[in-house]
């Protein structure tokens, strides 16, 4: 079927920005950036996921009996973490989503922030740990 020469083309998923149902004060957002926010929070919840795993397969690490206490203490800051940033996860994905469909500026993450904390603290300990078995 043949498109008319004065007929406006069809406004596609690559159209200008506000040239969508928003520019017509539509107030449904481009399901990009809901989908978006979802990925996101499914990749952090693997990540929480990957914490409560890891803490299991650290508890079964053999240690010298003289640093057992050390690995208990990994074992439950990896664990922990892992319970604590799934509700954080959580709350940043329904405060991104209410931010998308409310137009709204998005919240600033502090989930990255939190998680480097988190490995250098895993990760120092780990090395202790490693260097005095």
């Amino acid at each position: 079927m043949e498109q008319k020469p004065d007929a406006e083309p069809d406004a596609g998923p690559s159209a200008e920005p506000g040239a969508g149902p928003e520019a017509a004060g539509d107030a449904q957002p481009d399901a990009r950036y809901l989908l978006a926010n979802e990925r996101t929070y499914l990749a952090w919840t693997r990540t929480c996921l990957a914490f409560l795993v890891g803490g299991v397969a650290l508890g079964q690490l053999s240690v010298r009996s003289g640093l057992e206490w050390l690995r208990t203490a990994i074992v439950l800051l990896v664990f922990v973490s892992g319970i604590v940033l799934t509700p954080l996860a959580f709350l940043h994905w329904r405060t991104a989503e209410r931010a998308i469909r409310t137009g709204t500026a998005l919240p600033r993450h502090v989930l990255p922030f939190v998680l480097m904390v988190l490995m250098v603290a895993v990760g120092l300990a780990l090395a202790v740990l490693l260097v005095c078995s």
